[in-house]
């Protein structure tokens, strides 16, 4: 069966490499795909993405599923919030920070 359907709530919450307070949940990885991944990511009041920040090969878009942030693409820094969807072009270095006083989730596609 080609068809390969998951639950969220099956998959271990794991800590993020090089982020702070900032957990990770493997959705779609290279296992399962070699076009792209999608990860759920929670992070914590006080906690960002990994610093410096950093740039992916792949085009990468996050959708902003509870809480709000600051995102930082080359010298751009925007508040995001609940609802909002932000693409980051491939090659463009940026970062994700919880400015709010609950857990920033996102999910993060990249292709």
């Amino acid at each position: 069966m080609l068809l390969k359907i998951r639950d969220i709530r099956d998959i271990e919450a794991v800590p993020a490499p090089d982020h702070v307070k900032t957990t990770v949940r493997y959705l779609v990885d290279n296992t399962m795909s070699r076009k792209f991944q999608a990860h759920y990511i929670v992070i914590e009041p006080g906690g960002y993405g990994a610093e410096p920040p950093h740039a992916h090969p792949e085009e990468h878009l996050w959708y902003i599923v509870r809480g709000k942030g600051i995102v930082r693409a080359g010298q751009e820094e925007k508040e995001v919030k609940e609802g909002m969807i932000i693409f980051i072009p491939a090659g463009e270095v940026h970062s994700m920070r919880n400015i709010g006083d609950q857990p920033l989730e996102l999910i993060s596609i990249k292709c």
